[in-house]
């Protein structure tokens, strides 16, 4: 990132992950994507847009992340992303934070496309693939439709 500038210099055009199709409903096993290489690249942005299929709707989707080339014929190790609380500090006492998986929730507030972003993740070069899993959670009876593009920046 340039020295006097506190954004990513952006080095690749925003490539199309998912099309605007219909997502599963949350009984059916989520959808994942393709692994898409993210090695050398410092930032990961998510251009997201779901379109709810009733009212009420809304997609739940996670980054899974490899940190090593797969071999083939060798199981994938998925290591999905997290949040993380910091415990309170005080002297003379050991903090304990929280770490858990974490899923992300978005539920329209409309009946039209929603458009969002998410992110900028950072990588920092410590990840070699990711990719992401979806499902409607809101309505499960009536998937939406849901598109993912993504931009990575060194």
């Amino acid at each position: 990132m340039p020295a006097d500038r506190n954004i990513p210099e952006l080095t690749v055009p925003v490539v199309a992950i998912r099309a605007d199709i219909a997502l599963p409903i949350l009984a059916e096993a989520p959808e994942t994507t393709a692994w898409f290489s993210c090695s050398n690249f410092s930032w990961l942005t998510l251009y997201l847009t779901y379109t709810r299929g009733a009212g009420g709707g809304a997609v739940e989707f996670y980054l899974d992340w490899r940190h090593a080339p797969v071999t083939v014929g060798a199981a994938v190790g998925a290591y999905q992303m997290t949040a993380e609380s910091v415990g309170v500090v005080a002297a003379g006492a050991d903090t304990a934070s929280l770490v858990q998986r974490e899923n992300v929730t978005y539920t329209a507030t409309g009946a039209a496309a929603e458009s969002f972003a998410w992110g900028s993740v950072e990588i920092r070069g410590t990840a070699e693939d990711f990719r992401i899993v979806m499902r409607e959670s809101g309505v499960t009876g009536t998937p939406g439709n849901f598109a993912i593009n993504a931009q990575m920046a060194v």
